[in-house]
């Protein structure tokens, strides 16, 4: 009886190690890879360069077709500009070009 309750009392002391143990790999794991996990967050770290990246080429486009805009107003008209839009959307030319028409192949 004596050595039944000595290997019982052997048990008892690993059980409470065991859960603790059991119990902080779980937290563990979870921390790692759950939803809101360490990798996760190197996840949507990622995502978010993308996305600035893509920022950053809108924006910049958006600012060059304002400043193009910005040409074309009437405050300050850029000739220029004007008759390369009217050339390229209208089809118009000067009496003097020559034009010079090429079959796509």
């Amino acid at each position: 009886m004596i050595a039944f309750e000595e290997h019982r009392n052997r048990y008892k002391r690993f059980i409470f190690p065991a859960v603790i143990m059991a119990i902080l790999l779980y937290l563990l794991f979870h921390a790692m890879n759950g939803n809101h996990g360490i990798y996760a967050l190197f996840k949507e770290q990622r995502h978010a360069e993308v996305l600035e990246q893509k920022y950053q080429a809108v924006h910049a486009e958006r600012l060059a077709m304002e400043n193009r805009v910005q040409l074309l107003s009437d405050k300050s008209l850029d000739v220029d500009l004007l008759d390369e839009r009217a050339r390229i959307v209208l089809g118009y030319t000067n009496a003097q070009e020559k034009i010079h028409l090429v079959e796509e192949e």
